[in-house]
């Protein structure tokens, strides 16, 4: 492609408007999700994304005034679907269906992404060079713990797992246990299958659940 053409398709786009504004803000996020991915947070330079989409660096830092702040909210955009889901989890009426939806139907589907799990590596392997982009992570993934550990208290409150689980523990085994087979994922995608990888959460949460007593329904 000559430079002529390649000018022509890194075009200048007009001055959006509200929702146009939002619309194409999200597009530039999503290219960095997927450049941060492919490359991690190193090589995820604006010249890089703005390659991704097509454009100029000039028209990224039309909307998003550095890196920095591209990055901030990539980091952000990663952690809204874990987010979502926890609040969600956090209004359910019955927290043991909440707790079971959240932990045997969402996580296998997360878990098993392989996009998500390079995503994470890209973000997490250089991060700790980052360091307001660290405390930005740590804080979101604090959030995270402390909604986790929360419905694991509330499912405790309402008998549905054993009284004398340590929460604090549990949250933490849990957590480790799904980040974990996120990475097998990624290396060996054919044996961790969103049906395996139910059966594995299955398990451990069959250890922590109160014995069956006679005439009670452990659902």
């Amino acid at each position: 492609m000559n430079r002529r053409n390649t000018a022509q398709r890194k075009r200048a786009i007009p001055e959006p408007n509200g929702d146009d504004r939002i619309g194409r803000r999200a597009m530039i996020i999503a290219a960095t999700i997927r450049v941060l991915s492919r490359e991690g947070i190193r090589g995820a330079t604006m010249r890089a994304i703005a390659r991704e989409m097509g454009l100029t660096t000039g028209i990224i830092s039309h909307y998003f005034k550095d890196k920095d702040e591209l990055m901030h909210e990539a980091l952000q955009t990663c952690f809204d679907p874990t987010i979502l889901a926890l609040e969600q989890a956090a209004a359910a009426a019955d927290p043991w269906e909440a707790f079971s939806t959240l932990f045997l139907i969402q996580v296998p589907l997360y878990v098993t992404s392989r996009f998500r799990g390079r995503m994470w590596i890209g973000l997490l392997i250089q991060i700790e060079d980052e360091p307001s982009l660290w405390n930005t992570y740590k804080s979101q993934y604090a959030w995270c713990r402390k909604r986790v550990e929360q419905l694991i208290k509330n499912c405790q409150k309402g008998g549905h797992i054993r009284a004398d689980i340590d929460t604090t523990v549990e949250t933490a085994r849990l957590l480790a246990l799904i980040d974990g087979l996120m990475m097998e994922a990624i290396g060996e995608p054919k044996r961790l299958t969103k049906s395996f990888v139910t059966k594995v959460l299955s398990a451990h949460i069959k250890t922590i659940r109160p014995a069956l007593t006679e005439g009670r329904d452990r659902r």
